[in-house]
């Protein structure tokens, strides 16, 4: 497995037999991982399952291997990582395809929500999970598509009882003539450069998230 490091001759993209040679091994590496995974989880070998997975995931990030490398994760009870694992792939799903993640990514999550669930942990420990790193406590809160969604919905409620409506604000970066611009490396710096932006002038309670491209 450790001889496979990436796309035949990737610099040869156009070229038909070595697309079709590509493919091939592209196949021929995906079958052998799949059948040693299948024999590494059942005899739960776990860290081997989980440095096998962890290169497949970079390789083919839209292959679903996350999800055999969460179970991975999940068997060593690295739940953090297992978590952190599923929350970038969610993420990079979302921006690059515009789609929620795969059905055995979530099943996965699943799993790892009961196996966390039935760990005895003390309230320190429960507590400190909750907490924000130093380095997201400086302006407005930045959250995934999710977590935007649940805060939304929280703030909501809680306005039935204070009285005091959410307020929703769409950003759209646009081209000279007003429409959404299009996507490349140049919109994309823009979005970093107003995110950062957006999160420094904002207030500390305000939460915020980049939806999509081009708007955010």
């Amino acid at each position: 497995m450790e001889l496979y490091t990436g796309e035949f001759l990737a610099d040869f993209g156009e070229e038909e037999w070595v697309q079709a040679e590509r493919a091939q091994l592209k196949k021929v590496y995906s079958d052998a991982l799949k059948e040693v995974s299948e024999y590494l989880l059942k005899n739960e070998e776990f860290d081997e399952l989980q440095k096998l997975t962890s290169v497949a995931s970079e390789l083919y990030p839209f292959d679903e291997w996350q999800a055999v490398q969460m179970q991975a994760l999940i068997g060593l009870e690295r739940y953090k990582e297992a978590m952190k694992l599923y929350e970038q792939t969610s993420k990079h799903y979302f921006e690059e395809l515009g789609v929620t993640p795969s059905e055995k990514l979530v099943e996965q999550y699943r799993y790892l929500g009961s196996r966390m669930g039935s760990r005895h942990r003390v309230i320190e420990e429960v507590q400190a999970d909750l907490q924000e790193s130093p380095g997201e406590k400086g302006g407005a809160f930045f959250c995934s598509l999710a977590g935007f969604r649940d805060c939304y919905r929280l703030v909501y409620r809680m306005s039935e009882l204070n009285g005091q409506m959410p307020w929703l604000m769409l950003c759209t970066i646009t081209d000279g003539k007003g429409y959404p611009a299009k996507g490349g490396p140049r919109l994309d710096r823009m979005s970093e450069k107003l995110l950062e932006v957006m999160k420094r002038s904002l207030r500390h309670s305000d939460f915020l998230q980049n939806t999509a491209r081009p708007s955010m």
